[in-house]
């Protein structure tokens, strides 16, 4: 091989490393525009349950919804890092157990919860392109007397995440934290539904 030949080669090999590097670099300031891309203790929605825990464990903690087309799945905290306990909504006779919606659950007294929302927030808008924000700020609970909610949603798409802090009075609860990843299908039955 002569000397031109080899530097030629060398050429075309530095430009394929420079054109690789560029490539991957954009790739991790590309951020996201689908809720699959976030996680919860390493699990996201369209994911099978099962990847995660036996239809054992699945069936014993299910509850259904009035109406049966969603069913609820709460698992306690197990070996999570972060959450005492995820609930997972999963579709009725999904045989491949596919999570459509999954909330983390942390007890954390409202002084701090308020503080950390906004942190959680900031980290959640920072992984998708312009989500819409919706504040709803302090509203009373639906279910219990002299007890409030703070819900804030991050649109992506039509589906949809919330950091919610739970202002509870009542003494069978504590006051909590939840981070919810819900798809629009699970939202549309929740509201629609459910109940019904």
């Amino acid at each position: 091989m002569t000397y031109q030949g080899y530097s030629e080669k060398m050429f075309i090999m530095r430009s394929l490393l420079l054109v690789l590097i560029l490539i991957l670099g954009f790739q991790s300031w590309t951020k996201a525009d689908d809720i699959r891309d976030f996680a919860i203790e390493g699990m996201s929605i369209g994911d099978s349950l099962l990847k995660f825990f036996n239809k054992k464990i699945i069936n014993d903690n299910k509850v259904f919804y009035k109406s049966n087309k969603f069913y609820q799945v709460s698992i306690d905290k197990q070996n999570f890092k972060i959450y005492d306990g995820i609930n997972f909504q999963l579709k009725n006779k999904d045989k491949n157990y596919i999570i459509y919606s999954l909330s983390g659950v942390i007890k954390k007294d409202i002084k701090n919860c308020l503080r950390d929302q906004k942190q959680v927030l900031s980290e959640i808008k920072s992984l998708f392109n312009n989500p819409q924000i919706i504040d709803e700020g302090k509203r009373e609970h639906a279910a219990y007397e002299n007890s409030f909610t703070y819900d804030i949603y991050v649109m992506v798409n039509t589906d949809m995440i919330s950091v919610s802090c739970y202002d509870m009075d009542d003494i069978n609860f504590s006051d909590v934290m939840l981070i919810n990843v819900d798809t629009a299908e699970f939202n549309d039955f929740l509201n629609n539904e459910a109940h019904n």
